[in-house]
C-alpha cells in the first residue's frame, strides 16, 4: 500500500511544472496521503547554500514564512550534511530548535532532496506524538524525496527554458522595432523604454561617446 501510494504521489507531483504550485501541492498531497501532522518543504540556494522556506501545510506558516538559521535546527543540519534525521523525541535531540509556531511538535523526520551529489532541498515532517516515526516512515520519506527532487529540478529547467524563450522573443521584437526607426532620438527612446521591461530594473540611461571632448555624454 505504501509503495502504491508513493507511486501515485510521484506521478501526480511530476505533472506539475510551475514551481510555487509544485511546492504547495507536494506538502498538501503528502499530508493527505500519509497523515502527518505537519509537512514542510525547503530548498537550498545553489549560490549561497541558504535554506529557503517554500511551503507548509500550516496556513499561518504558509502565509508568514519561516526563517531558517544556517547551522541551526534539524532542517539546516540535513541541508548541510545531506543525511536524514529521525528524532522521535525532540526534547532529547540537540539539533532540534523549538519553535513557538509549532509548539505541539514531539517528533520530527527530515530528509534531503538530492540530485546526484547536489542537495537541492529538504522535506520535513512533524508529529504531535512522541515515537511517531519508524523505519517505514523513513523509507517513505526518502523515496518521496527522490521523486520530489526530480520534480523540482524538472520544474526549474522548464522555468529556465521558458525565460530563455521569452527573452529571445523579446530581443527579437526589440531588434525589429529599432530597425524600423529612422532617427537616432527614436532609437534611443525605444531602447531606454524597453530595456527596463526586459531586464527588470527601474531605470535605464544611454550615454553616447563624444569624439571631440573624448567623453561619454548622457543622451537619453
Amino acid at each position: 500500500k505504501q509503495l502504491a501510494a508513493i507511486s501515485q504521489v510521484g506521478q501526480r507531483v511530476a505533472a506539475v511544472l510551475e514551481l510555487n504550485e509544485l511546492f504547495a501541492y507536494v506538502v498538501q498531497l503528502i499530508r493527505e496521503t500519509f497523515g502527518y501532522d505537519h509537512v514542510g518543504l525547503f530548498t537550498v540556494d545553489a549560490d549561497t547554500a541558504a535554506v529557503v522556506f517554500q511551503a507548509s501545510t500550516d496556513p499561518f506558516i504558509q502565509e508568514q514564512g519561516l526563517n531558517i538559521s544556517q547551522h541551526e535546527g534539524i532542517v539546516a543540519w540535513v541541508a548541510e550534511a545531506g543525511e536524514a534525521v529521525l528524532a522521535n523525541d525532540v526534547s532529547e535531540e540537540p539539533r532540534y530548535c523549538w519553535a513557538d509556531i509549532l509548539p505541539e511538535t514531539k517528533a520530527e523526520l527530515a530528509v534531503p532532496l538530492r540530485i546526484e551529489e547536489r542537495i537541492v532541498g529538504v522535506l520535513d515532517v512533524q508529529s504531535n506524538e512522541p515515537g511517531a516515526f519508524g523505519r517505514e516512515d523513513l523509507f517513505v520519506l526518502q523515496t518521496l524525496a527522490d521523486q520530489v527532487a526530480i520534480a523540482v529540478e524538472d520544474a526549474r529547467l522548464y522555468a529556465a527554458s521558458q525565460d530563455e524563450a521569452w527573452s529571445s522573443t523579446a530581443l527579437l521584437q526589440v531588434s525589429q522595432a529599432v530597425s524600423r526607426l529612422d532617427s537616432l532620438d527614436e532609437i534611443l527612446e525605444t531602447t531606454a523604454r524597453l530595456t527596463p521591461v526586459l531586464v527588470g530594473v527601474d531605470r535605464c540611461s544611454l550615454l553616447l561617446w563624444e569624439e571631440a571632448t573624448q567623453e561619454f555624454v548622457p543622451a537619453k
